[in-house]
């Protein structure tokens, strides 16, 4: 989708949506992905993560579609915390928009994607001295959330002779009516400054020294908030606060900064595969009144045509309740032969009651209709608005794509699927979603879905009406681009999925899985010694220019040593099938080479570390040069790229100099 200046769509679809039975991401079919993935090097260690870009780009353009009715100017962030991947956050910053950080290696990431320090927003109730000062020193905008935030703040403005721009986090004792554990706003929470806290924060700033600037005012009420009442709430409390402040003299406040919080509607794929015995009592009893007003209507109807089309109408609600079809189906069904009879009777509005009366989540135009009134000029004529969705960003945009690795039988049928709900965190207080194949397979069953992880708690979905699949399968769990990947673990020490993004028929990697190396990297040193030799190698070859590559073993004697040297005589190719006699061997090995190349006209020279650690390996050797690596790597400096490679994809001489044309990697 592309975004112009006059605001024109592409109106091609986009997201996850059904196409003749098939689920698509845009324009490429789930099921043709799966299948891509399964055969490439990615899949055999992760399901994946994917992302419609179209999607993303789509919900940003509603947002600001929404953002022009204020009669205000305004600033549209996304709050990184829902989904931190760099890619997704260089789209982003391409489509114009900031970010509200919480941590101080979000701002850093932030940076790398792009980002520049006036874009940003540094939030959070428990900011540590390093984040404040990297803050501070960049010039980005910051929340004060409490009163020793503040005073660490200007501990850190006085130590660098600077000065910092601030918002007010105020804690307005406004209920969000969500669940408790993303509530914000309340009293009670850890967030924000109530009226006491927000007297004495006003004390320390009424000095004539203080190194801050209030530039305005922040309330972040929760997230998953479908009742844009509670923000309009919101927004009022704080523009009377904010004449208070002007009133005591802070004149500067041009910046209500709104918050984010809308939900997006994950009921909506758990209700299409809800069975029949769990739905509610009230709903029942609606479908019975309808099944039977449709029975005596095919006993009085005449024609016969008719008569055939109405007895259809209760067999399908018969099917339902016989749980052989889903509601998602039934709801077709009915759709489409309620059409066909023409019907527009007491039938009619009772379907709609039952199916029409689905949870509203407001958008982001409904957000803005409601706050839009409370703007009155001259008073608010300098006042900006910031809002900083993360979840209604992204959040429908993703999906994860996974294998289904059986089904068995204990008291209930469960599917078992190769992807765990510590991908999915978030999920246990939202309620997991529905959990669906690309197309029908078979007859339908209840079912739970679940992961391989070794808990209980370990289930995507509870109770599903859905067909029992072969194993291999392709299963999507929807509505995953918030809160799932920037939150998934290693629980039982299962790797982190790889993550996708899809534009319009294509698809590229944009995360590659965890590794074992991954895992092992982090963990103390293993006591491996570095001998001298290579320490003096190293220097022939970044100041001397001596030799071309170098290669590093450890040996029998825990000791790492020069295993061989290149000199300029060789090649690049050379040194890749030098590091490659290791895999038979089932061994690692350390190199570093002289890259050179013209970049911008201008030749360029970098050197490169390697560590090769091949699939055949064993793991007492990718334990042991994992761990050892920095007993190397800290004694090497100058070193302008590090490349981790466990394959020819990654040896390949595009990677290397995609690296070394970056930035130090």
């Amino acid at each position: 989708m592309s975004l112009d200046n006059e605001g024109v769509t592409d109106k091609s679809p986009c997201g996850f949506h059904d196409r003749d039975g098939w689920l698509y991401c845009d324009d490429l079919p789930v099921s043709q992905l799966h299948q891509q993935l399964r055969s490439s090097a990615i899949w055999p260690s992760s399901p994946a993560f994917v992302y419609s870009r179209r999607r993303i780009e789509q919900n940003v353009h509603a947002y600001r579609d929404a953002l022009r009715l204020l009669p205000v100017p305004s600033v549209l962030h996304f709050s990184v915390k829902a989904n931190h991947n760099l890619q997704i956050l260089s789209l982003l910053q391409s489509l114009g928009c900031g970010v509200t950080l919480v941590s101080g290696m979000e701002l850093k990431v932030a940076k790398a994607a792009g980002f520049s320090a006036d874009s940003m927003l540094l939030n959070g109730s428990g900011k540590t001295a390093w984040e404040v000062t990297e803050a501070v020193k960049e010039g980005v905008l910051l929340n004060v959330d409490s009163e020793f935030d503040l005073q660490q703040l200007l501990k850190v403005c006085q130590e660098l002779g600077l000065k910092a721009r601030v918002l007010l986090r105020l804690n307005l004792d406004i209920d969000p009516m969500v669940h408790q554990y993303v509530s914000t706003g309340k009293v009670g929470s850890k967030f924000g400054l109530d009226a006491i806290a927000l007297n004495r924060v006003l004390h320390i700033l009424s000095s004539d020294e203080c190194p801050v600037h209030v530039v305005g005012l922040h309330c972040h009420l929760g997230s998953t908030i479908t009742n844009s009442d509670v923000l309009r709430e919101s927004v009022a409390r704080m523009l009377e606060q904010r004449q208070e402040l002007k009133r005591q003299g802070l004149q500067d406040l041009r910046l209500i900064n709104i918050g984010g919080g809308l939900g997006i509607d994950y009921t909506c794929q758990r209700d299409e595969t809800k069975p029949y015995r769990l739905e509610e009592k009230e709903f029942r009893t609606d479908l019975d009144n309808l099944r039977d007003h449709f029975i005596k209507a095919a006993a009085e109807e005449e024609n016969v045509d008719r008569k055939e089309l109405l007895q259809s109408v209760v067999s399908s609600i018969d099917s339902y309740s016989q749980e052989r079809v889903t509601r998602a189906e039934l709801d077709k069904n009915l759709t489409e032969k309620l059409g066909l009879l023409g019907m527009t009777d007491e039938a009619c509005e009772n379907y709609s009651a039952i199916f029409g009366s689905k949870k509203c989540v407001p958008s982001p135009s409904s957000l803005t209709e409601a706050i839009a009134g409370l703007f009155q000029s001259p008073r608010d004529d300098d006042v900006t608005v910031m809002v900083e969705p993360g979840r209604s960003i992204v959040g429908d945009a993703g999906a994860l794509v996974t294998s289904v690795l059986g089904c068995k039988m204990s008291g209930a049928k469960s599917w078992l699927l190769h992807a765990p709900a510590s991908f999915l965190v978030s999920m246990l207080h939202i309620q997991p979603v529905g959990c669906f194949p690309t197309k029908t397979l078979g007859e339908l069953q209840v079912v739970d879905v679940v992961g391989p992880v070794c808990e209980s708690t370990d289930f995507l979905g509870k109770d599903r009406l859905l067909p029992v699949p072969p194993p291999g399968a392709c299963a999507v769990v929807r509505d995953t681009g918030a809160y799932c990947a920037s939150m998934a673990s290693n629980y039982n020490l299962r790797l982190r999925p790889a993550e996708v993004l899809v534009e319009g028929n294509t698809w590229r990697l944009i995360r590659k899985p965890d590794c074992l190396e991954d895992i092992l990297h982090n963990y103390i040193a293993s006591g491996v010694g570095v001998q001298d030799e290579c320490l003096r190698v190293y220097d022939e070859v970044k100041l001397g220019h001596r030799w071309l590559y170098v290669i590093f073993r450890v040996s029998e004697s825990l000791q790492i040593v020069v295993e061989e040297k290149g000199g300029h005589d060789r090649t690049y190719d050379d040194f890749v099938a030098r590091l490659k006699e290791a895999e038979r061997k089932r061994q690692c090995r350390y190199g570093i080479f002289d890259v050179r190349f013209i970049q911008n006209d201008v030749p360029q020279e970098k050197l490169a570390f390697f560590l090769w650690s091949p699939e055949t390996a064993t793991i007492k050797q990718k334990m042991l040069y994992s761990s050892s690596k920095q007993a190397l790597r800290n004694q090497m400096r100058g070193i302008h790229a590090e490349i981790q490679c466990n394959d020819d994809a990654d040896l390949a001489m595009s990677n290397v100099l995609e690296r070394c044309m970056r930035k130090y990697t």
